[in-house]
């Protein structure tokens, strides 16, 4: 048996897809300016629990309620129940409840885990997955029959909805840093959604071999997200730091070079190039970014699954999300090629995973 295989994938998918219309009109962004998001990103449309009309979600359903949809499918569809899960970790940067991994405790109690199962709560943007990734692997070092649910979910929408006077477009004030009047990026390229997969023993599926992350000491943020803590508690006067702000310039910069890092890392280390991959589940920052990296590295957008231009940015979910569709399409994962996760976020983080498929079992 090969240890970490993907027995199963899940996701909420549910939510409506929303123009860039009527989004980036209710963000106040004027209509000379509603080319530059299909232009610069190539996202035309949003998962989100919203209505535009109202400025308001369209149910009290927050990221907790997406992550649980989506590990109950995994379960589901992986065939492993809830008291043979050995560990679960959550990737979110909008729990439910900020503090005590909150959200995680609650999902073992909905999903009827088991008291002694390992748990944990990654707040790493959209990087969370190369933390998730080594965590798991860890842990099943030694333990051949080790199984793990891991799941990403993401929630735009709660944001919006309190923050809406907050993200609004406004021009430029003079001296003012680019990234300070861009919070309405923000809720133009995320998206609303969980995925999940269940990791575990199995012959015939592909493994997990490699993971790789890294960190840059806090040197290239990316994202800020301010309040809440010691330095910014929340109160009145710190409302304007419980936005997400985006480096816009540097995320563009840092994209291809990090990405370039993780696939050096993870295919060197199998000695094969990464034109060798059956399919590479990047992170979907946005479409344009995603296209140009696949062009750079010489792999065909066919062995690039998508979905940042339909639906836009699933932050830490979007690589599972994809996953979860590959895993459940009728041509389903290669089964001769290796399988590869990418990712890069917000801290700055980096890093990814490796899957090889059955047939290079020894």
């Amino acid at each position: 048996m090969n240890p970490l295989s993907i027995l199963g994938t899940g996701a909420y998918d549910a939510l409506p897809v929303i123009d860039n219309g009527p989004l980036l009109d209710v963000l106040g962004v004027p209509l000379e300016k509603h080319g530059w998001l299909p232009d610069a990103t190539g996202i035309t449309g949003h998962r989100l629990n919203f209505c535009c009309a109202t400025a308001s979600k369209l149910t009290r359903e927050t990221s907790w309620d997406y992550a649980f949809e989506a590990a109950r499918q995994a379960l589901q569809s992986s065939g492993v129940s809830p008291k043979e899960i050995d560990q679960i970790c959550l990737a979110t940067c909008t729990p439910r409840v900020p503090h005590f991994t909150a959200d995680t405790i609650a999902l073992c109690g909905a999903l009827k885990l088991r008291p002694d199962v390992v748990w944990s709560q990654w707040d790493g943007g959209c990087a969370a997955l190369a933390n998730v990734f080594r965590e798991v692997k860890a842990y099943a070092n030694g333990n051949p029959n080790w199984t793990a649910l891991i799941v990403a979910t993401n929630d735009v929408s709660s944001f919006l909805e309190r923050n809406l006077e907050l993200y609004r477009y406004r021009p430029a004030r003079k001296g003012e840093k680019d990234w300070a009047r861009d919070a309405w990026k923000s809720p133009a390229i995320f998206a609303d959604g969980a995925a999940a997969a269940v990791l575990g023993p199995a012959d015939d599926r592909h493994f997990l071999t490699t993971t790789h992350c890294a960190q840059d000491g806090g040197e290239t943020p990316l994202v800020a997200h301010d309040g809440g803590g010691a330095l910014y508690p929340s109160c009145a006067e710190t409302q304007s730091r419980h936005i997400y702000l985006m480096y816009t310039r540097d995320i563009a910069l840092q994209f291809p070079i990090a990405m370039g890092r993780v696939l050096s890392n993870l295919f060197h280390a199998h000695n094969l190039p990464p034109t060798e991959v059956g399919q590479l589940f990047l992170h979907q920052a946005n479409f344009r970014f995603v296209e140009s990296f696949a062009d750079a590295q010489q792999i065909p957008m066919a062995r690039v699954p998508h979905s940042v231009d339909k639906i836009g940015n699933l932050v830490s979910a979007s690589t599972l999300d994809l996953l979860n569709r590959e895993f459940r399409s009728e041509e389903g994962l290669p089964t001769d090629k290796p399988i590869a996760f990418a990712v890069v976020g917000a801290g700055m983080v980096w890093g990814g995973a490796f899957f090889m498929p059955a047939s290079a079992s020894p």
